[in-house]
């Protein structure tokens, strides 16, 4: 088959135009996955006490100069109050074309109270206005109850960003 320049040209353009609108519109979090390994290969809803808590978020048209937050939070571990653990949040800056945002957040040495939690994850534009929020629930075991003073500071564990795709 004997196919002219122009014939190619066009057919090319055409390709690029169509590509480019299956990826217009406005930035979002399309998904999120939390799971054991750092990949997040499976995805994962019980973690026992002394597992790492991992999260990739896919980021559809990423805002240029936005940013993405990955926060643990306490939704329901007895003797502890609910809401965000100080220290389990991380920031990752978009620079360039970052599609997904990873993050990992270790267990404390004491190991994850038993209970239920929550990820959140929220997508900024350059200007910081909110562009999107993801979360996913899960719980651990395995921990033995702690009193409620040793409970509030045995969540406080580093959190990581661990990759930018």
């Amino acid at each position: 088959m004997n196919v002219s320049i122009p014939s190619r040209i066009v057919a090319l353009t055409v390709l690029l135009v169509a590509v480019g609108a299956c990826s217009s519109g406005p930035p979002s979090l399309s998904d999120l996955k939390v799971g054991k390994d750092k990949e997040v290969t499976q995805p994962a809803s019980a973690f026992a006490a002394h597992d790492s808590v991992y999260a990739e978020a896919k980021i559809d048209n990423p805002p240029k100069g936005g940013k993405v937050v990955g926060r643990l939070v306490i939704v329901d571990v007895p003797g502890q109050q609910a809401g965000p653990i100080p220290g389990l949040e991380k920031t990752i800056d978009l620079a360039g074309p970052l599609n997904t945002a990873s993050f990992d957040f270790t267990a404390p040495t004491a190991g994850w109270p038993d209970g239920k939690y929550k990820l959140e994850v929220v997508l900024f534009d350059g200007s910081g206005a909110n562009k999107g929020e993801k979360s996913s629930e899960f719980t651990t075991s395995g921990n033995p109850a702690e009193a409620p003073a040793a409970a509030a500071t045995s969540t406080e564990a580093p959190a990581t960003e661990t990759t930018q795709t």
